[in-house]
């Protein structure tokens, strides 16, 4: 029998989808899973042929997931399951990776042919028909790819942040995910990281009375010295030479 799990944030969905007569089409259900982190140590573990994710979750995306799994079984069978009809987020998984996709709700024979035409060998042609994407689908999804990098640093910038872990949102390689950044940003991305650092630590400067030290682990540098060194860099002043233009004491 064919090993599947089941990933969904939506408890009922993926419970019901569990539920299903698998065995009927000769797949054995190992187990569902709330997110992509869950699945992803369970597959690093154990035996799995057949995985169906959904697209949007909290944490790891199944974007990210996708490409995950493809880095440790590359011949995982993975269906992604999606409510959203926005081509943009079914061409991003299918460039990761993933065999083939199905909107929901889902319709229980639907996804037994599926999966049935993954294991029989006759899956991927959507795959294979939608992955000679066009210049501008290429684009959007790249712009898609760095927005959901901006708003991890911009929510994350107190943190470790660092551009492995930025391609660990987006499933991506690091290496490519560099190239991409610096493409349509136009600064590299530890450039982009020092901007929104420094940004932040000029407004702690103007309106807080945090020493400097503080102000830097605030913002993500540990060494304060450092911080000052990139502040003076920044805006030729050093953060105390700053705050007393400002007007603080």
């Amino acid at each position: 029998m064919y090993r599947l799990i089941m990933v969904d944030d939506e408890k009922f969905i993926r419970e019901s989808i569990i539920s299903f007569e698998w065995e009927s089409i000769d797949v054995q259900p190992m187990g569902c899973f709330e997110s992509g982190e869950k699945a992803l140590s369970y597959i690093q573990e154990n035996p799995v042929d057949i995985v169906l994710t959904d697209i949007c979750m909290p944490g790891m995306t199944g974007v990210s997931l996708v490409a995950r799994m493809k880095e440790i079984n590359p011949d995982i069978a993975v269906i992604c399951i999606s409510g959203y009809s926005d081509y943009e987020y079914l061409r991003a998984c299918l460039q990761v990776g993933a065999n083939d996709y199905l909107l929901k709700p889902i319709d229980k024979d639907d996804l037994f042919e599926t999966v049935q035409n993954l294991v029989s060998g006759k899956g991927c042609l959507k795959e294979e028909a939608n992955l000679d994407v066009d210049a501008e689908d290429e684009k959007k999804i790249q712009h898609h790819y760095i927005s959901i990098v901006l708003k991890y640093i911009n929510e994350n910038y107190s943190q470790a942040v660092s551009l492995e872990k930025a391609a660990e949102v987006v499933g991506l390689n690091p290496v490519y995910l560099s190239y991409l950044f610096k493409k349509i940003k136009k600064v590299n991305f530890s450039e982009y990281l020092n901007e929104v650092r420094l940004k932040k630590a000029e407004e702690l400067l103007a309106d807080s009375t945090l020493k400097i030290g503080e102000i830097s682990e605030e913002v993500g540098y540990k060494d304060a010295r450092y911080f000052s060194s990139l502040f003076k860099k920044r805006t030729g002043m050093s953060p105390n030479e700053y705050r007393n233009k400002k007007g603080q004491i």
